[in-house]
């Protein structure tokens, strides 16, 4: 019988050493510093808990940066959609990329017309990075930031250097996030410059337009048209000052052009526009009667179209009072606002769509599922979200490339838009998150339509030059609305809960929120 105090490290085996001598048998009794025994114990237990506690709020941590980096984006890629000044679409970029990334280097080279418009004072290597670029992206020669080209379509609009990351280690996830927001920032940047241009063609016919009045003004010269099927005509600002009217006192007409003639004119004035036909014109001078009762002597010339697909007669001319001075040139001038139209509404398109997908982004989908459960509040009704995330993301993007991994998240919404109903509305959220409001659906429901759609993303192939090349599953949480659920973010922290027990318990599955 050994009684160990626990001093000597050596009594055990002392112990069984004896035992075997002897052939008798040994137990060992611990006598003191028990005390100081178990309080090691519980320190040890402590830090154990502490440790474990420590690196689960790590991930709880990372997951809340990471998502705040992806809300963070979405709200100034909103923004970015509506302004029209470039130098404010590059200073909001700049400051996304700040913001999320936290460069010590960051450069912004503006292209226009495939040459570079302001390489600044940019380090030679990096310089020579720029020249080299061949993709969209490449890890700067630091290894620590990304070039990241910007364009649409097939033009370059600029390439963006953010180099000496804060926090290098996450490069990689650096790297998705500033790609998934460079099709908005081409798409802002390109609405800016049409924007410029459209701007500066309005001014150059603001002024066109000033300078045909003041050139009419000057002549005293005015025009007018006339469609004889229909009767209308038209005066210029000019017209009605050689004739004495103001445009809201006298409509311009046939019979109200001829009634200021003198009656000893009159006749004749009005047989050249008796019988139009293409081609005839007229060269006359004849008297007009001012409301003030003075005779003016004016000059008219003009001359008759065929318009429209059945043509029809319309007569141009000019009117000229010949006591003034003599006339200079007149230049006439037309304005198409069908850019600026499409303008207006591919900025109104974008600012609700998530640029990759073409489904919804994550402002314009919180906005569509606060409505929707405000509804069912006031209305009654069943209401349900799915969150979808997809599995392993990361290994596709990193065994195919990230031009792959965006054509397995487009693919995703294409499986959600042929499975579910034309009222459900997909959103994404950010990176591989997405969700799905389901109107009303109940939960059972709910649960089948997500396993149709976790079995329909499972058969389905990602498909690159025609061929399939991959194929990815997605985990689902579901949760449907109920009486406690104030606003949107409880219904989607339940789903999102949920979501996670799917990928805790092996991914490809589906999981409902109590």
């Amino acid at each position: 019988l050994l009684l160990d105090t626990g001093v000597d490290s050596e009594a055990a085996r002392k112990l069984a050493e004896l035992a075997k001598v002897t052939d008798l048998p040994a137990s060992r009794l611990a006598v003191g510093l028990d005390y100081t025994r178990l309080q090691l114990g519980r320190i040890v237990a402590e830090w154990r808990l502490a440790e474990e506690n420590r690196r689960v709020q790590a991930g709880v941590r990372e997951r809340a940066r990471e998502l705040a980096d992806h809300v963070a984006a979405m709200d100034i890629t909103g923004r970015l959609a509506f302004l029209k000044d470039e130098g404010e679409v590059i200073a909001a970029i700049e400051e996304m990329f700040h913001m999320l990334f936290a460069p010590k280097d960051f450069h912004y080279l503006r292209f226009e017309g495939g040459q570079a418009q302001s390489a600044g004072r940019l380090p030679t290597e990096l310089s020579r990075q720029v020249d080299a670029l061949e993709r969209d992206w490449t890890w700067t020669d630091s290894g620590t930031g990304f070039l990241l080209r910007i364009r649409r379509g097939d033009e370059t609009l600029a390439v963006i250097i953010a180099d000496r990351l804060a926090f290098p280690n996450y490069r990689d996830r650096y790297l998705n996030l500033a790609l998934s927001v460079a099709g908005v920032c081409g798409l802002a940047i390109e609405n800016a410059r049409t924007y410029r241009r459209i701007k500066a063609t309005e001014e150059a016919l603001r002024k066109s337009e000033f300078s045909l009045k003041i050139a009419q003004s000057i002549a005293h010269l005015g025009h007018w048209e006339w469609d004889v099927a229909t009767g209308e005509m038209k005066w210029s600002d000019e017209t009605y000052r050689i004739l004495g009217y103001e445009p809201q006192i006298m409509l311009p007409s046939h019979n109200s052009f001829l009634e200021v003639i003198h009656p000893d004119d009159r006749e004749k004035v009005a047989s050249l526009f008796g019988q139009p036909q293409k081609g005839s014109g007229f060269d006359i001078e004849f008297r007009i009667i001012l409301p003030d009762g003075k005779l003016r002597v004016v000059h008219g010339m003009g001359t008759v179209l065929l318009d429209g697909p059945d043509p029809q007669p319309k007569l141009i001319g000019t009117l000229q009072d010949v006591t003034a001075p003599e006339p200079t040139e007149v230049l006439g001038v037309i304005q198409d606002i069908t850019e600026r139209k499409e303008l207006e509404l591919k900025l109104a398109r974008e600012a609700h769509t998530d640029a990759l997908t073409g489904c919804a982004n994550r402002r314009h989908f919180l906005e569509l599922a606060q409505q929707e459960l405000a509804r069912i509040r006031r209305y009654g009704g069943k209401l349900s979200v799915l969150a979808l995330d997809l599995d392993h993301f990361k290994l596709v993007n990193d065994r195919h490339g990230h031009h792959v991994g965006d054509l397995a998240l487009k693919t995703l919404v294409g499986v959600c838009r042929d499975t579910l109903r034309e009222e459900d509305v997909v959103g994404r959220l950010g990176g591989e998150e997405f969700c799905v409001l389901l109107p009303e659906t109940g939960h059972e429901t709910a649960i089948e339509v997500a396993e149709r759609l976790r079995r329909a993303v499972a058969d389905a192939d990602v498909y690159v030059n025609g061929k399939p090349l991959v194929r990815f599953t997605t985990s689902i949480g579901v949760s449907t609305a109920t009486t406690m659920d104030l606003n949107i973010d409880r219904l989607l922290d339940r789903a999102d809960q949920a979501l996670y027990e799917a990928k805790d318990a092996g991914r490809n599955r589906v999981v409902a929120a109590p």
